[in-house]
């Protein structure tokens, strides 16, 4: 078993852990549940698991981030006008979100792996987002 794998396995007794001990010592019950999270989230975060959710659900996702951390709530509803224009022109159209590293051989970066390397943050993970159609 790897490491990864072993954080993975351990993230629910984590988040119950955290979850009661933040519950019991302030009484915030409410926003402390959101501890559970971090079960889905790890395996993503350490570049075990990629998402694959529609583009709707996407657009729901984009529309939330733009209202809640811009305020941006009346010209972001415009997301989803662009619901049934994708629909239509991507039929099988889906968002697929990972965290991968520079060197993965899958990746189209690998073949410049130890090229034009200056230092070890050359190879830092990064976010990569695919549209599927």
């Amino acid at each position: 078993m790897t490491v990864k794998q072993k954080i993975c396995a351990a993230t629910p007794f984590a988040a119950l852990i955290a979850f009661l001990l933040i519950g019991f010592q302030t009484g915030t019950w409410h926003p402390t549940w959101l501890v559970f999270f971090a079960i889905p989230l790890v395996p993503i975060l350490l570049g075990m698991k990629n998402i694959k959710l529609g583009y709707p659900v996407f657009c729901i996702i984009l529309y939330l981030i733009i209202g809640f951390a811009a305020n941006y709530w009346h010209p972001g509803w415009v997301i989803f006008l662009t619901i049934p224009i994708v629909g239509i022109f991507l039929p099988h159209a889906s968002v697929q979100i990972g965290f991968k590293k520079k060197n993965d051989e899958d990746d189209e970066y690998a073949h410049k792996k130890n090229k034009n390397k200056k230092n070890k943050n050359d190879e830092d993970d990064y976010i990569d987002i695919k549209i599927n159609n």
